[in-house]
């Protein structure tokens, strides 16, 4: 059976992100992907040379205004995807080489209408301290899982587009997939770590470090703050 294309969409407000996204999504195990980007509130005539260059990787670029919903920058580039199945994928968060074959394959396994991570690795930047939130919901259809992670088939998101929202639009969506009888799965906590910059700075979602800390459990792992992107996924590929 061929293996299915995934349509990956990457909005993103800051450019300089790209080139490390880019280069994450274009070393996973599943090879069969398109890159439906949106730059939200840049153009690209402006980027600067990395950020620019790595436009090339995508096989569509919208450009939004600021003022456009989140939500809306999504539904956007998910109507330019041809693929089989869309992966929302965040522009600074850690992708390990085996994240889209487990979505993918759990897919096909019917396991659940759409594919996420409940339990999931937290980093923050500020102290070098390594949280795991929701542990134990691996591995089970779950009402929650983390926005970055979610990957559907793209006739599902597109009859059942994001809300119009600035923040939490993941939220929504998922609440509407519980009430619509969606059924959402948790897949392990591998290949995957949500990033946290130091005090939340360009975070849509405003929460504390000490949140993360209060709502996970601390991993025994010698805190570092100036852990590379490469250092951090040897940590989740080992």
């Amino acid at each position: 059976m061929p293996a299915p294309l995934v349509s990956l969409i990457v909005v993103t407000k800051r450019p300089a992100f790209l080139p490390a996204i880019m280069a994450m999504m274009a070393r996973q195990d599943h090879q069969t992907v398109e890159v439906i980007l949106c730059l939200h509130g840049h153009e690209a005539a402006s980027l600067d040379a990395a950020p620019r260059a790595a436009l090339a990787g995508a096989r569509h670029v919208l450009q939004m205004p600021e003022a456009t919903s989140l939500g809306a920058c999504l539904n956007a580039a998910i109507a330019e995807a041809r693929g089989d199945f869309v992966a929302k994928v965040d522009d600074d968060d850690i992708y390990g080489r085996g994240y889209l074959s487990e979505a993918v394959r759990l897919l096909r396994e019917g396991r659940g209408e759409v594919v996420g991570k409940a339990e999931h690795f937290v980093y923050l930047r500020q102290t070098g301290q390594f949280v795991l939130r929701r542990a134990g919901e691996s591995h089970q259809v779950r009402k929650f899982v983390a926005g970055s992670t979610l990957v559907l088939p793209r006739r599902l998101a597109s009859s059942l587009p994001f809300p119009d929202l600035r923040t939490g639009e993941d939220t929504v969506f998922l609440r509407t997939c519980y009430e619509a009888g969606v059924r959402v799965y948790s897949s392990s906590r591998k290949n995957y770590i949500y990033i946290r910059r130091s005090g939340g700075a360009g975070h849509t979602w405003a929460a504390s470090d000490q949140f993360f800390v209060d709502g996970g459990q601390g991993i025994p792992l010698r805190r570092h703050p100036d852990l590379t992107s490469a250092d951090l996924l040897r940590l989740i590929e080992a």
